[in-house]
């Protein structure tokens, strides 16, 4: 055995314990957190979007529901014309008018008093036409007139509105019977 090999010892290496981050290591994992973020809060406006056209198409669905059964309400009492605007003041946040346009009247059948109608509710326009048709009254004796009433609610799928058309908007439809006639 030699005696520098006794003398000099091997070289020793400690390992580090209080090593930090890396530049990498940091920048990675910012890079994770962003995309989170990014994932979460596109989330949150497709959610909070898509719960804004639920209301709209509630209110729709509602809007025909009312007026269908204003309607149905008067239809056996005769002759006497349905006039949706009876129901301004009773409603809060409730206004209804004639308007020029709105969905097609289906094939078939006749527009309530020659109009469309526009009901402002929650500050959107929704775009009202009512229709009618008298079924085939074989089965029926000649003082009751079995009617068919179609309803048809449209609202528009983006904020910004500037004239009615089929393309800019959804269209809820509501079809039911009546006999007229009846007491």
């Amino acid at each position: 055995m030699k005696i520098r090999e006794i003398i000099v010892p091997a070289k020793i290496t400690y390992p580090r314990l209080n090593r930090g981050l890396t530049l990498i290591e940091v920048m990675l994992s910012i890079l994770l957190l962003t995309i989170v973020v990014i994932g979460t809060s596109g989330y949150r406006y497709y959610s909070a979007m898509d719960a804004r056209r639920a209301i709209k198409h509630e209110t729709a669905a509602r809007i025909a529901s009312l007026l269908n059964e204003g309607w149905r309400g008067i239809v056996p009492l005769g002759n006497d014309p349905y006039d949706p605007a009876i129901l301004n003041g009773f409603i809060p946040d409730f206004t209804i008018g004639t308007f020029g346009n709105g969905p097609a009247v289906p094939d078939g059948f006749e527009l309530l008093n020659g109009t469309n109608y526009r009901v402002v509710s929650g500050n959107t326009n929704y775009y009202v036409t009512m229709s009618y048709q008298v079924a085939d009254t074989d089965s029926l004796d000649s003082t009751h007139d079995r009617m068919i009433l179609n309803i048809q609610v449209a609202w528009p799928i983006t904020t910004q509105e500037v004239s009615y058309t089929t393309t800019d908007y959804k269209i809820f439809a509501m079809t039911t019977y009546a006999e007229r006639g009846r007491p």
